[in-house]
């Protein structure tokens, strides 16, 4: 016999059915051990052909598990969880896999999805070995392990791209299973009896991390560390590199940011092989601003690629699709939304289940409906990044918008990215056909999206009403909505409905509010590329970030307030230098009809940032040797061509004399080259 599938279950009637469903076809048998449940699971498995035998539980995992692998018969094992699912695709070379390699143990992958069923926010795909050779046995009360005793075989380990769809982490189970707690319990009570256990320290840390008490990882992390410390580092065991991962991003969380940095900079060098920790501080880097630096390193991730070696979960697209993501945002944050596409376009293509890419690829590629239609709709595979996809077209007022809508829903069912991309195409038809479509078919995204518009177009009375029905989200907005109306200089958080305010189009709300919210950063990079990018240029911002003070002095320039505009650019680069700030200098030294001095910036542009396409084509456009009317006419021309860009419209909205040249470098500096 070649597989057997293992697993322990108590109480799982709500997806232990998908589960099994998804071994046909695959395994041999399938060994269920039942825990002491009382609802139908043990008759469930049984109709599944399942093997299924109590056992008394006894706090702990370990003894569990290995009671399970006592009754398989396979060569193989291939441990799984009742909330746990195979990919139906990929597990289709899996016995074939199996009959031909020689190692001794297996690491798939086991994608965890995070937010509600119904509405996946996240999904974070970390490797562990659920595959081995039978004969093996776990060890651990809580968190139990099977690789040290593979590995101590020293026989080869492999790799299979079989994902595990885990769900367990969602908000239905997470509320009624109160896992973290039991867990937290089981090990604290086991450091009782064993405090130096460094397995049990190390899975406590995480359960912190899990119930969001950062202060008591971070307090834990370092206690076990300077222990480490102590110790020579041949004896330091395969998962001190999860305790330096959970340590940083703890401190992190508590706003120690310094020292965040410091400890993975540590951890860096103690793990060089661990392309997570470079990737953590990079994401860290990129969260200061420092983007120059950031780049640097998320290459160096690239390069290295996902860790391989270590017995070690470890986070899958840490050196591949994860760092191409992380570095669109950060040469979008530098203003080169050129570099920024190629590198969102490559995390897509390297993993098409990557939902964040949709809203920057969809609003950085060129409208053309056959070519996204071609290239990028064509590749989708999961519903999330499908509802994506529909949406940020529908945002964008394609042509075809309604079609693509019918399809995502059509393949995969309505979800709330779909309702938003429904509704912002209607939002063009006004209030009634809104109204109409939310009596049809009423959800509280629906009630939540329509109390939004009547809210920005100043119908409060309806607008309370709707946002009423809208459960938690529409209570927030009106909570919000009024203390900012009554109390100047309220702080609150935009970053949970800033999807549905773009769908809305809430220029108005956004224009008195964006201001206050204490987290505009973590949302500026999706507002710069929406149909409301507009709204950013057009507010006073304080200055607390470049990013702030480059839109001051772009708002200034507009006005020919040159100097208000200098000054802003100069605090701009007290932050750091960015792309953008170079071409605002190269707008403003044309503005004064200084080619030479435009042309030097651009050159020591090209220099800070060798690798910025944006930088490129303004070199491009201001070295020739033209007179200034020369100059003038080929950038009409090039802008008439093959530039594509938001920032084009300040063409029109400049006097010709004085402003032309510099209204094209801009047209190099936030736009797309059209291919």
């Amino acid at each position: 016999m070649l597989l057997s599938a293992c697993m322990i279950v108590k109480n799982e009637r709500h997806t232990i059915e998908k589960c099994l469903s998804s071994l046909h076809g695959v395994v041999d048998e399938i060994i269920v051990i039942d825990t002491g449940s009382t609802d139908n699971t043990p008759d469930i498995a049984t109709q599944y052909g399942a093997k299924v035998f109590s056992f008394t539980w006894d706090n702990d995992f370990s003894h569990a598990r290995n009671e399970s692998l006592r009754h398989a018969t396979g060569d193989w094992i291939l441990v799984i969880d009742a909330d746990e699912y195979l990919d139906e695709t990929q597990k289709l070379g899996l016995r074939t896999f199996l009959e031909q390699t020689d190692a001794e143990g297996v690491f798939v992958v086991q994608k965890n999805y995070l937010g509600s069923l119904q509405h996946i926010t996240k999904s974070m795909p970390i490797r562990v070995m659920r595959l081995f050779r039978r004969g093996h046995l776990y060890s651990g009360a809580i968190h139990e392990q099977v690789a040290d005793s593979v590995q101590r075989t020293g026989r080869p380990i492999a790799t299979f791209d079989l994902d595990l769809h885990h769900i367990g982490y969602t908000e239905e189970f997470v509320k009624t299973k109160s896992k973290s707690q039991r867990n937290t319990n089981l090990l604290k009570a086991a450091l009782v009896d064993d405090p130096n256990n460094l397995f049990h320290r190390s899975n406590l840390i995480a359960e912190y991390v899990l119930a969001r008490d950062f202060q008591g990882s971070a307090a834990l992390a370092e206690e076990t560390f300077k222990y480490l410390m102590g110790i020579p580092k041949n004896a330091w065991p395969n998962f001190a590199p999860r305790i330096m991962l959970h340590w940083v991003a703890s401190l992190w969380e508590i706003g120690q940011k310094d020292k965040a940095l410091k400890v993975c900079k540590d951890g860096i060098q103690f793990f060089p092989w661990l392309t997570d920790i470079k990737k953590l501080y990079a994401d860290m880097l990129t969260g200061q601003g420092d983007w120059i630096q950031a780049e640097k390193v998320l290459m160096e991730c690239r390069e290295q690629g996902d860790t391989k070696d270590g017995l070690i979960e470890v986070t899958e697209g840490a050196g591949t699709y994860f760092s191409a993501l992380q570095l669109g945002t950060v040469w979008a944050c530098l203003g080169d939304d050129i570099i920024a596409r190629q590198w969102y376009l490559q995390a897509f293509f390297e993993n098409p289940a990557l939902e964040s890419t949709m809203f920057p690829i969809v609003a950085l590629m060129p409208p053309e409906p056959s070519l996204l239609r071609e290239h990028i709709e064509s590749k989708i595979v999961d519903a999330a990044t499908y509802g994506n996809y529909a949406e940020m077209y529908a945002i964008r007022e394609l042509p075809d918008a309604v079609s693509v809508v019918g399809r995502a829903e059509e393949k995969f069912g309505v979800s709330e990215s779909t309702v938003r991309a429904r509704m912002t195409i209607l939002r063009q038809s006004g209030t009634d056909a809104l109204i109409e479509y939310v009596n049809k078919f009423p959800s509280e995204i629906s009630h939540f999206l329509l109390g939004l518009y009547l809210l920005d177009h100043q119908d409060f009375a309806q607008a309370q009403e709707w946002l009423g029905r809208a459960g938690t989200r529409g209570e927030y907005i009106l909570k919000t909505h009024d203390l900012l109306t009554k109390t100047t200089g309220s702080q609150w958080g935009i970053r949970l409905v800033t999807r549905d305010l773009v769908a809305m189009r809430t220029e108005r709300l956004l224009r008195a509010c964006l201001p206050f919210a204490m987290d505009r950063k973590d949302v500026w990079t999706y507002l710069r590329h929406s149909p409301l990018s507009n709204v950013l240029s057009e507010i006073q911002w304080p200055g607390d970030t470049p990013h702030e003070c480059e839109q001051n002095a772009l708002r200034y320039f507009r006005e020919h307030n040159f100097d208000q505009s200098l000054n802003w650019l100069d605090k701009a680069e007290s932050f750091g230098k960015t792309v953008t700030q170079v071409l605002l200098r190269c707008d403003l030294a044309l503005a004064s009809n200084d080619i030479t001095k435009a042309r030097k910036i651009v050159y020591q542009g090209k220099i800070d940032f060798p690798k910025s396409e944006v930088i490129k084509n303004a070199s491009r456009i201001v070295h020739p040797q033209l007179d200034h009317v020369q100059l003038a006419s080929e950038l009409v021309s090039r802008q008439q061509g093959d530039y594509y860009s938001e920032s084009s419209k300040r063409v029109s909205e400049c006097d010709l004399h004085d402003t032309v040249t510099c209204s094209a470098i801009s047209i190099a500096s936030s736009g797309r080259r059209v291919h």
